[in-house]
């Protein structure tokens, strides 16, 4: 008969945080693990895990093309990025 570890961890990417649980099977004398405390698990929302691009859209006029609609949300999610990089660039505010 095997014995269980808890879990074991794999799977983080750059694009968003995937976490694999599984158990793994260990001989019947295993050596004890001690398992680093969970202090956070941190996802990416924006483009991800959220359609941001859609609810963007569909708040603006219909009266405008879906074409200016859609550049609208683009251009404004980029001055987002743009603006929290110049502000990081900047460094604290004194």
């Amino acid at each position: 008969m095997s014995s269980l570890v808890p879990f074991s961890a794999e799977g983080i990417s750059t694009s968003g945080l995937v976490l694999v649980i599984k158990y793994i099977p260990v001989s019947p004398a295993p050596t004890p693990i001690v398992m680093p405390r969970i202090k956070a698990i941190l996802f990416d929302f924006m483009g991800t895990c959220l359609d941001w691009h859609s609810s963007i859209v569909s708040a603006l006029p219909a009266s405008l093309s879906d074409d200016s609609r859609s550049r609208f949300a683009l251009e404004w999610r980029q001055t987002y990025f743009d603006y929290n990089a110049a502000r990081l660039a900047a460094g604290p505010a004194h």
